[in-house]
């Protein structure tokens, strides 16, 4: 977008422009303060309907510059019974918008801000909405929140806290896995649960920063509202992946027999001979004999179906 110079307008008092000057101030001031004032400004459609228009602006995710053109929010549904108000956010990362529905009451509250978003309008609605206008509209831009996201998630201050410590726990990356020794997650984080499969599902809107990192990794929950989180068998260590993270190792051991094998003798009454017999005679040919004897095989198994490791359990849970 193009830039004008800055010039203070001035109609009256010291410093008067005369009318030529103090129009090009205004259109100047305007084209230096467009790309700011601006940047996601929420409002009503050219013709009004049941959505609204936000307009374009810019976010900083990391050290990439992410341009977003104006953008238009999903038919927003008015409610049945008591007036309700929706909240339009912000992706912190991404800049796109989405709406968060609040609940009907007759005396409404807006719905919380969903981690990893920022605010962008309030809008109020009645049972009788049909369209929306700029008057139903509260924009709650705070456009510094844009780039303060970015520098509470990379920067920790000399304490060695953060100051947003919901959206970024000391600079730690979504998708982070760590062990932790209490019984549940702190904030922002969540516990990695124990069935495999990607069994446990959440919210691609509330957890939309994990999403974008780990996208369906570990499960597509519905295929389009939800996914699944990373999980761990209880018992089960986790190990390195080459391309195949978030699947389930099977237990193995190097091949390898268990043998044994012995040797004795017994005495026994059996068919003699001349040569053969050991003891004395006992008639019809029958002489008391001392037999070698020796045995082979395999032992039995034993043991449980994999194999476990030795271990303390904790707590494992993943940035969100």
């Amino acid at each position: 977008m193009s830039v004008a110079s800055w010039l203070l307008s001035k109609w009256t008092g010291a410093g008067q422009q005369d009318p030529s000057t103090y129009k090009g101030a205004i259109d100047g001031n305007f084209a230096v303060a467009q790309q700011i004032v601006a940047a996601f400004a929420p409002q009503q459609q050219a013709t009004a309907n049941m959505t609204i228009q936000v307009l374009a602006g810019n976010v900083l995710d990391g050290g990439l510059l992410v341009i977003n053109a104006a953008q238009n929010t999903g038919t927003i549904v008015a409610p049945v019974t008591y007036p309700r108000i929706d909240r339009v956010v912000i992706d912190q990362r991404t800049g796109a918008i989405s709406v968060v529905t609040g609940v009907e009451n007759a005396s409404p509250v807006a719905p919380a801000i969903p981690a990893g978003k920022l605010p962008c309008a309030q809008i109020l609605l009645q049972t009788t909405s049909t369209v929306i206008t700029d008057l139903m509209i509260d924009d709650e831009r705070t456009l510094a929140s844009i780039s303060k996201a970015y520098a509470d998630a990379t920067y920790v201050t000399p304490s060695g806290t953060v100051a947003n410590a919901t959206t970024a726990a000391n600079g730690v990356p979504a998708g982070t896995i760590i062990d932790f020794a209490g019984t549940a997650a702190p904030a922002g984080y969540l516990a990695c649960p124990t069935a495999s499969g990607g069994t446990q599902v959440v919210s691609r809107t509330t957890y939309a920063v994990l999403f974008a990192a780990i996208g369906t990794t570990w499960g597509a929950g519905d295929g389009s509202t939800t996914f699944g989180i990373p999980w761990f068998p209880a018992d089960y260590a986790s190990v390195q992946a080459a391309s195949n993270v978030g699947t389930e190792t099977t237990g193995n051991v190097v091949g390898h027999n268990h043998t044994f094998s012995g040797s004795g003798s017994f005495t026994s009454y059996g068919a003699g001979s001349a040569t053969g017999e050991l003891g004395a005679n006992y008639g019809n040919g029958t002489f008391l004999e001392t037999v070698g004897v020796s045995v082979s095989g395999t032992v039995g198994t034993t043991g449980g179906g994999a194999n476990l490791a030795a271990g303390v359990r904790i707590l494992k849970c993943v940035k969100y």
